[in-house]
C-alpha cells in the first residue's frame, strides 16, 4: 500500500514537471507564452499570455534585465490588462473587472 501511493506520489510530481517547459529568457518561449518566475519554484518554465477579453490579473511584473516575469504573464502582444478605477476606503485607487483589451493609442 505505501509502496502504490509513493508511486502516485511520485508520478503526479513528474507529470506536472513535464508539462511545462523550462526558460531562461522570453525567447525561450512561443509567442503567446511569457517566461515566468513565480518565485515558488526553482527554474522559471513558459506560461500561456491570457488571451484577448480574458480576465487578467495586473500583478505581472517585467524585469528587463533578466528578461522574465515575475508572478503573473502579461495579456498576449497589443493588449493589456486594464480595468475600472475603483477608490478604495482608504483613498487609494485599485483595477476592478480586469480585461485584456487592446489600448485606444494602439493603432493596428
Amino acid at each position: 500500500m505505501k509502496v502504490t501511493l509513493l508511486c502516485l506520489v511520485l508520478s503526479g510530481i513528474l507529470g506536472v514537471s513535464l508539462a511545462y517547459t523550462s526558460c531562461t529568457k522570453q525567447s525561450d518561449c512561443a509567442e503567446d507564452e511569457c517566461c515566468l518566475d513565480t518565485l515558488f519554484f526553482k527554474r522559471a518554465y513558459c506560461e500561456r499570455r491570457y488571451p484577448a477579453g480574458s480576465a487578467c490579473p495586473t500583478a505581472s511584473v517585467y524585469k528587463p534585465e533578466e528578461d522574465m516575469f515575475y508572478l503573473a504573464c502579461p495579456c498576449v502582444p497589443m493588449y493589456e490588462c486594464l480595468g475600472k478605477g475603483v477608490t478604495g476606503e482608504d483613498g487609494k485607487t485599485y483595477m476592478k473587472d480586469t480585461t485584456c483589451i487592446m489600448p485606444l493609442w494602439v493603432n493596428e
